[in-house]
């Protein structure tokens, strides 16, 4: 079945035997040390936390290592909610790698869960999985969704059997990208699960813990009472040459636009985001587009395999078609979020 996995401890350990296990970097150590102060296990009553490291810090190996060691080994039962399926595979990936760390487990059962075919659907959740790794939006219908059995009375749905199962023992939730928790969806999720259950933790994973929207941010410390247990500052982890120290060049591409005093205000005073109008002329307009083709190919040499974030699907396109042209492999992926696709462009130099 896709996004079902029996795995086994002992074939995985064989495994890293074999290969050289990965090594946790000095602020990794720091975090599983902190980790287990913030949420000790067995888990009693409620707590959550958040695990905070500039991106490329290696969040997901950080909590899935701890995890894999201090609650699976345990049998304590896993739920991990991400904002979208590259972020569920990250994260498989991650506990297939870290599993071998389970002792005293013989099998673990991993069910990953989304409407992406290449994953099972919330319909084939058991109470029997280990770990299920599921979409945040999942989560939040599949909970929230009533049906009827064949006496007319309410049923609950597999993934609401999966929490309820853990009713009166123990779960232990991730929330990757913690900074959206406060959205109505996800926080009400958790406080849902938070009375129902009688031992549950939270924790949050995120390199910004705050939401841009003050009306609701208030939210992030309610839910992680514990607030932050542990946070690598990214310029200690660019001392310590775990992240590299970015060089920043400034390219003008002669594109100027005329703005009115409040979104001059809006852009330069309070570093807001360009409006979506302004971004779509951007997107669209070939001269600047053309001139970023051109600066690639100027210094491919020096750039190497280059990624290039652009901000619509169209213009993805468009540049990697200009870019084939020019002789260099490249494509463009891109995704659906929200009705909304997500582009994200990758260039590689031959």
């Amino acid at each position: 079945m896709a996004g079902y996995y029996t795995l086994d401890i002992k074939e995985l350990t064989d495994q890293r035997i074999n290969n050289q296990n990965k090594q946790p970097f000095p602020h990794q150590q720091e975090a599983f040390n902190c980790l287990s102060k913030a949420l000790p296990v067995p888990i009693q009553g409620y707590k959550g936390s958040l695990l905070v490291l500039p991106t490329g810090g290696g969040k997901t190996f950080t909590s899935v290592n701890w995890i894999c060691r201090n609650i699976i080994s345990k049998g304590i039962k896993v739920l991990w909610m991400a904002q979208s399926s590259y972020l569920l595979d990250q994260a498989t990936e991650a506990f297939i790698g870290e599993l071998h760390n389970a002792y005293g487990r013989d099998t673990v059962n991993l069910r990953v869960v989304s409407s992406s075919t290449n994953h099972a659907n919330s319909g084939s959740i058991l109470p029997t999985d280990d770990v299920l790794i599921c979409t945040t939006q999942t989560a939040i219908i599949a909970y929230n969704s009533e049906q009827l059995d064949g006496r007319g009375e309410i049923a609950y749905t597999p993934f609401r059997n999966f929490v309820e199962h853990c009713k009166e023992s123990e779960l232990f939730v991730v929330i990757d990208e913690a900074h959206h928790t406060p959205a109505y969806g996800c926080r009400t999720l958790l406080l849902s699960m938070r009375d129902s259950l009688k031992n549950l933790y939270v924790l949050g994973l995120t390199a910004t813990p705050m939401h841009m929207d003050k009306r609701i941010s208030g939210w992030l410390k309610k839910i992680y009472d514990q607030w932050i247990c542990y946070e690598a500052k990214k310029e200690n982890l660019q001392t310590q040459k775990v992240l590299a120290v970015p060089k920043y060049i400034e390219k003008d591409t002669g594109i100027e636009f005329d703005v009115d005093d409040s979104l001059f205000d809006r852009l330069v005073n309070k570093h807001k985001d360009l409006p979506e109008n302004l971004i779509q002329i951007l997107a669209d307009n070939h001269k600047r587009n053309d001139l970023i083709i051109s600066d690639y190919i100027e210094n491919r040499d020096e750039y190497g395999k280059t990624l290039i974030f652009a901000d619509r699907w169209v213009q993805c396109e468009y540049l990697v078609e200009k870019l084939k042209a020019q002789g260099v492999r490249a494509n463009a992926v891109y995704s659906v979020v929200s009705a909304q696709r997500i582009p994200v462009l990758k260039t590689l130099a031959t």
